[in-house]
C-alpha cells in the first residue's frame, strides 16, 4: 500500500507540472490621494492612458496598436501625481484609465479619485 501511495503522488505530481500554468493578470488603477498607483499584473508589456473625466472627450485617441509603444513592463507597478494626468485641475473629481498589450487584452474604466 504504502508503494501504491509514492506511486500515485508521483503521478499526480506529473499531471500538474505537466499542465499549462500561465498567468493571466490583469492591469489595475487604484487611487491612493494625491497619486494614482497603476500595476501591471501581467507577464506582457503594455500601454497605457489616464485622463481626467471631463477632458477626455476632447482628445482624438489614436490607435495605440498601430505603432505600439509600452510605457509600463510587466510585473511593474507605477505611481503618477494627479498634478501629471492629462486634463487635471483643482476641480477634477475622476479620471479615465485604459490600457492595453494589443494581443488582445485590455481594459478601460472611470475612476473616482476622492
Amino acid at each position: 500500500m504504502k508503494n501504491f501511495c509514492y506511486y500515485l503522488l508521483l503521478v499526480l505530481l506529473l499531471l500538474v507540472s505537466g499542465c499549462d500554468s500561465s498567468y493571466e493578470g490583469t492591469v489595475i488603477a487604484t487611487p491612493h490621494p494625491p497619486e494614482l498607483e497603476i500595476l501591471n499584473d501581467t507577464d506582457k508589456p503594455v500601454f497605457y492612458l489616464v485622463i481626467e473625466t471631463e477632458e477626455s472627450h476632447l482628445i482624438d485617441l489614436a490607435d495605440p496598436c498601430e505603432n505600439f509603444r509600452p510605457n509600463l513592463p510587466p510585473q511593474s507597478t507605477i505611481t503618477i501625481p494627479y498634478g501629471q494626468i492629462a486634463g487635471m485641475n483643482k476641480n477634477a473629481e475622476s479620471v479615465w484609465f485604459m490600457w492595453t498589450d494589443c494581443q488582445g487584452e485590455s481594459g478601460s474604466r472611470t475612476i473616482k479619485l476622492y
